[in-house]
């Protein structure tokens, strides 16, 4: 995928235009989303558990998993610059995620991983405050 196409498809996954399924469950959503995972479909997981968040605002499961899509994202996209977005998205969201519910260990994970892959995009200072999150 360029790295233009990436760009464009972050973009409508962001601004909500791309097609939803019938689906307004969230639930459903969130099941299809699950599915789309296993099948290693990025980007349709993505949609989906989007889907769900506007269905259902402020689950943390789903918070959770909207942010391992955007981390899985930065294998797709070939910008450094679109990279260091993705994981600032997956970084915000994973944020999101341990504030509604801080002992989920998934979630923390998340935010831990989510530190790491934003400091490979930063500069030593940031690199070394994120280590420290990490840890």
């Amino acid at each position: 995928m360029s790295s233009s196409t990436g760009a464009i498809l972050i973009l409508c996954l962001s601004l909500g235009a791309t097609r939803l399924p019938a689906a307004t469950d969230a639930d459903a959503l969130f099941q299809q989303g699950v599915a789309a995972e296993g099948r290693l479909d990025t980007h349709r997981a993505l949609e989906l558990f989007i889907a769900a968040d506007r269905a259902r605002p402020n689950d943390a499961r789903i918070l959770q998993k909207i942010a391992r899509q955007y981390s899985d994202l930065i294998v797709d996209v070939q910008d450094n610059g679109e990279k260091q977005r993705c994981a600032r998205l997956a970084l915000d969201y994973s944020q999101r995620a341990v504030q509604l519910d801080p002992k989920d260990p998934v979630s923390v994970l998340s935010l831990a991983v989510c530190h790491g892959e934003l400091a490979v995009y930063s500069d030593l200072e940031t690199k070394i405050k994120y280590s420290r999150f990490v840890r």
